[in-house]
């Protein structure tokens, strides 16, 4: 303890934030006001429920808590360090990076 008292300087990456290597969703914002926050979750979740990745389960626990009802996916596919696509109910959904 008498260390860390000598601190002078912490560094953060580019975010600022700290975790404890669980993501959770924080907050959900509607760009599009043709969707509700539940109808943009459930089609996330949807998406997601195929996905391993860390930040699919993020969205599941979100969609599960706000008891959102999940849709099969179809025409799944995974873009390695990209992103996701599936189809729910008859609409694209791209899940993903800016790449």
């Amino acid at each position: 303890m008498e260390e860390l008292a000598k601190i002078k300087t912490i560094v953060f990456d580019k975010t600022g934030t700290l975790t404890i290597g669980k993501p959770t969703v924080n907050r959900v914002e509607i760009l599009d006001d043709s969707f509700t926050e539940k109808e943009l979750v459930q089609l996330a979740a949807s998406a997601e429920n195929r996905s391993s990745h860390p930040l699919a389960n993020a969205i599941l626990m979100y969609a599960d808590n706000m008891g959102a009802s999940l849709s099969e996916p179809t025409d799944f596919e995974v873009f390695k360090g990209k992103g996701i696509s599936a189809t729910i109910n008859n609409k694209k959904v791209l899940i993903g990076n800016k790449r």
